[in-house]
C-alpha cells in the first residue's frame, strides 16, 4: 500500500508539473531581456501586439482539448481530427522544435548564471563575458535538471513545486517593478519622442 501511495500524484503534485511551464519566469527573462536590450521601453508594444495571438491559441486549443483530451498533445489532435500521417508529420515538427529551442534557453541560462556571479564578485570579468564559459555554464543546468527527471515523476513534481513558488515570487517582483517603473518610462518615452 506504501508502494502504491509514492506512485499516486495528488494534486499539489499535478498543478505545479501542470503550470511550471506557463509562469516560466526565466523564460520571461530571457526573451524579454534581449528584446528590451534591443528595443528599449518600446518592447512593451511586442508583448501587447502578440497578447491576441496567444489568446486565440489558448482558445484553440482549449477547444481541441474539450473534443478530444489527451494532455494537451497538439500531434495526438492532428492524427485524429486530420489524420495518421498528419499526426506523424506534427510529432517530427514538435519534437525537432523542441531541440532546436535549447540553445536559445541553454546559452542565457549559463550567461545569466555568470553575470550574477559576476555582480556578486565571485569570478572574474573574463569567465563572464566568455561564449564559451556560457555553454558550459547553461549545460551544467541542462544536467542539474535532467537528475530530478531520471529520479522519477514524484521527486521531479516536489521539485517543481519549489521551483514554481520561486517562480511565482519572481513574477510578482517583475509585476512590481513593471509598476513602480511606470512613470520613469513614460518620462523616457515622452523625451524620446522629442
Amino acid at each position: 500500500m506504501a508502494e502504491l501511495k509514492r506512485k499516486v500524484f495528488h494534486i499539489l503534485d499535478l498543478v505545479p508539473l501542470s503550470t511550471s511551464s506557463v509562469a516560466p519566469a526565466f523564460s520571461i527573462s530571457a526573451a524579454y531581456g534581449v528584446m528590451t536590450e534591443i528595443m528599449g521601453v518600446h518592447a512593451t508594444m511586442s508583448v501587447l501586439v502578440a497578447f491576441p495571438f496567444f489568446l486565440m491559441a489558448s482558445l484553440l486549443l482549449r477547444k481541441l482539448n474539450k473534443i478530444s483530451p489527451n494532455a494537451g498533445a497538439s500531434y495526438h489532435w492532428g492524427a485524429k481530427l486530420v489524420g495518421k500521417r498528419y499526426g506523424l508529420f506534427q510529432f517530427w515538427i514538435v519534437s525537432l522544435a523542441y531541440f532546436l529551442s535549447l540553445p536559445p534557453i541553454v546559452i542565457p541560462a549559463g550567461e545569466y548564471t555568470l553575470d550574477l556571479l559576476y555582480r556578486i564578485g565571485i569570478i572574474s570579468y573574463s569567465f563572464e563575458s566568455s561564449v564559451l564559459w556560457d555553454s558550459i555554464v547553461g549545460i551544467a543546468w541542462v544536467i542539474v535538471s535532467a537528475i530530478p527527471l531520471i529520479l522519477g515523476a514524484k521527486p521531479t513534481a516536489k521539485l517543481t513545486e519549489a521551483f514554481l513558488a520561486v517562480e511565482l515570487a519572481v513574477l510578482v517582483s517583475f509585476i512590481a517593478i513593471g509598476i513602480y517603473s511606470i512613470p520613469r518610462s513614460i518620462n523616457f518615452l515622452a523625451l524620446d519622442a522629442l
